[in-house]
């Protein structure tokens, strides 16, 4: 685990930290409606303008109890935006989760190409930032794709990386029940 310091808060202390989630499917809708909820600004990323409109709308993309409820908070205390566009999230933003879909292979193996390609599309947005930028790893993925595929993925198209990997273990659901009142 790396020691390294968050940089202080947002301007004037108004949200704990601003963080992009990349993909409003079931993993990121929970993670950006749960982040929001916990007073971080999120600004919520998919390329599919039916969950982004969604989201805009105080409407959840996935069937998850309370998540409609959690949505619509974070967009009354405005802290629950939507963008299309990954690049101005990623400048906007401290921290970013990737969350986008892994689904199944007729093989049963994972597709991992839209993780290659958010991690594509992140590292070039990191080009143009200057400040340090955290990147969380939260899709579905099996263990060592962070080392194998998006470390070296953002590297190549960043010139540098610095990632955390958050595995996604849920109980369907109960993800925002369990998210926002953890069991102890």
């Amino acid at each position: 685990m790396l020691n390294r310091q968050f940089p202080p808060a947002g301007k004037g202390g108004q949200f704990l930290r601003t963080i992009s989630v990349f993909g409003l499917g079931y993993v990121g809708a929970v993670t950006a409606s749960c982040l929001a909820k916990a007073g971080h600004r999120v600004i919520g990323v998919d390329v599919n303008p039916i969950k982004v409109e969604m989201l805009e709308s105080g409407h959840a993309p996935v069937l998850e109890p309370s998540l409609n409820e959690l949505i619509a908070e974070g967009r009354r205390a405005s802290r629950l935006a939507r963008n299309m566009d990954l690049k101005m999230a990623v400048s906007q933003s401290e921290i970013s989760f990737l969350c986008v879909g892994t689904p199944s292979l007729h093989n049963g193996s994972l597709d991992v190409s839209a993780v290659k390609r958010s991690c594509e599309e992140i590292g070039k947005a990191l080009r143009s930032k200057k400040e340090f930028h955290w990147i969380v790893l939260r899709s579905t993925v099996l263990p060592g794709t962070a080392r194998s595929l998006a470390i070296p993925t953002i590297e190549a198209a960043s010139g540098s990386a610095q990632m955390w990997i958050l595995p996604y273990v849920s109980i369907q659901n109960s993800c925002a029940k369990g998210a926002v009142s953890p069991i102890s």
